[in-house]
């Protein structure tokens, strides 16, 4: 059974855990020794896929800067942008696609009634 003190410990612990004292700079971090299949198998679990891109210096400062205010590391935030702008670009799609699916069965009624009128 823990001590008093050892709970407070551990609760302050905690604390310098959740507050980012700990944990976010290279000394509370190693490399994980790990062959290519082990990457390639977290990748694929966790569905990323490594790419190269060349971008503006400036555009990457600038998510430097946007991604530091929102407390997130930048190429999380590029990942953010990217996803939510497929997902709008993909729904423009699908509503232009139905759009002209709507308009064709118009056309196609306007000119069935046509006939049988």
């Amino acid at each position: 059974m823990m001590s008093r003190d050892e709970w407070i410990k551990r609760a302050e612990e905690d604390t310098r855990w959740d507050d980012g004292v700990l944990g976010r700079d290279g000394s509370h971090a190693k490399l994980a020794d790990m062959t290519k299949a082990e990457e390639d198998s977290i990748n694929a679990t966790v569905g990323l896929q490594m790419i190269s891109i060349r971008l503006p210096n400036q555009l990457i400062d600038d998510f430097k800067f946007i991604a530091d205010t929102q407390g997130l590391r930048y190429q999380t935030l590029m990942r953010q942008v990217l996803a939510r702008f497929a997902d709008c670009e993909m729904k423009q799609m699908a509503s232009e696609a139905a759009s002209k699916q709507i308009a064709k069965i118009k056309a196609e009624d306007a000119e069935m009634e046509r006939k049988m009128g």
